[in-house]
């Protein structure tokens, strides 16, 4: 793993928490929502090309596996700081690695705080004995510190050495901003990667409390979300898939992703409207 799939790491995280502009109830809903998801496809690319080792793992006894694996995390959680000056490394050389940033410049914001990685191994028989069927980081805690915001969270990121298997993650979020307002998260996904594109389904829950809402302008409180066969390259918007959204009286919106910056949004009451992407803002 190097410094950049490390840096974006982080800023995908924080960015499924971000709250985007506001709008009327439909709007601030599809923002929240999409804005979340693009962050999270993000993040599958990010999570699929940083933590790939156990492909290469696979023939491997689970001893030499774990070994070799803890050092990779060492060496690339660390360099998400840039500089060894600022970072603190922590660990048992056989389960788990703790990193703790001081004053981390990652290249686009200053890091304070601590990862934890730690790993286990599903097992499968091998002439080597037993061998990695996939390997299970949890990430407890994420907590991060820069100008604007505190982010902590916990996830769960499998990763099957079989290259043909999806991989998946579960977490749980809260990112408080200095003005009191806070988001969090809940969500599970899997995902395929084909060359720098993922296809990905993903379920979710969007909290925000009240300063959150009026800084977006919006009286949506909780916001569900269920995305299917979504798929989306490197610097691209999402091209094809659907995302369903719940939210205030049982309203459900249905957002259909197209070939462009824009996405097709359909609802209740003759509900329908194009929606521009973040992604396409950028």
């Amino acid at each position: 793993m190097n410094r950049n799939v490390l840096t974006g790491f982080v800023l995908a995280i924080s960015g499924w928490l971000t709250a985007c502009d506001g709008g009327n109830g439909d709007e601030a809903a599809v923002g929240q929502s999409s804005r979340a998801l693009e962050s999270n496809l993000k993040f599958a690319l990010v999570a699929d090309i940083g933590y790939s080792a156990p492909r290469r793992l696979r023939d491997l006894p689970v001893d030499r596996a774990r070994t070799r694996l803890i050092e990779e995390i060492r060496l690339g959680t660390a360099a998400l700081a840039g500089s060894a000056d600022c970072v603190t490394i922590e660990t048992d050389e056989s389960t788990f690695v703790e990193v703790r940033y001081d004053q981390c410049d990652t290249g686009m914001v200053d890091v304070n705080g601590r990862i934890r990685t730690s790993i286990d191994f599903e097992t499968r028989d091998c002439p080597a004995g037993e061998c990695p069927e996939a390997v299970v980081y949890r990430f407890d805690p994420i907590d991060l510190i820069t100008e604007r915001t505190h982010l902590v969270g916990v996830t769960r990121l499998r990763d099957p050495t079989a290259p043909d298997q999806p991989m998946s993650s579960q977490g749980r979020w809260e990112l408080d901003y200095k003005d009191d307002a806070s988001i969090t998260l809940a969500s599970n996904a899997s995902w395929r990667r084909s060359g720098f594109c993922v296809d990905l389904s993903w379920n979710a829950e969007l909290t925000l409390n009240e300063q959150a809402r009026d800084n977006i302008g919006t009286d949506v409180n909780t916001v569900v979300t269920s995305a299917r066969d979504v798929s989306r390259c490197a610097r691209q918007c999402p091209s094809t898939g659907t995302l369903d959204i719940a939210f205030g009286q049982g309203e459900i919106l249905r957002v259909v992703y197209q070939d462009g910056n824009t996405a097709r949004v359909t609802g209740p009451r003759g509900t329908d409207f194009e929606f521009e992407l973040e992604c396409g803002r950028q």
